[in-house]
């Protein structure tokens, strides 16, 4: 009985963590996943993914957004400078 019970904890345990790590996550319904910050802002990418990094290094329309963004969105300057206090960083900013 007691390894049972030690089964379940440990399967509660990685359930509860997967969907905490996952919480600023969520589906664009085109198979691309992204990224919303706490400030708000949504992003294709996590830029602290290593892979989401790579996938935006080829990503020349995400790129552009972000330059665009930076140019004529000041509000957005203000959300990406709040996020980065927090250590967030997105890539690919998607209007909101």
């Amino acid at each position: 009985m007691k390894s049972c019970i030690k089964y379940l904890v440990i399967i509660g345990m990685v359930s509860v963590s997967s969907i905490l790590a996952q919480d600023n996550y969520y589906g664009s319904g085109n198979g691309n996943s992204g990224y919303k910050s706490n400030s708000g802002q949504t992003y294709q990418y996590d830029m602290n993914n290593g892979n989401d990094r790579l996938k935006y290094s080829t990503d020349t329309d995400a790129q552009q957004r972000d330059m665009r963004s930076n140019m004529y969105d000041n509000s957005a300057n203000i959300d990406r400078q709040r996020d980065g206090a927090t250590g967030q960083y997105g890539g690919g900013i998607y209007g909101n």
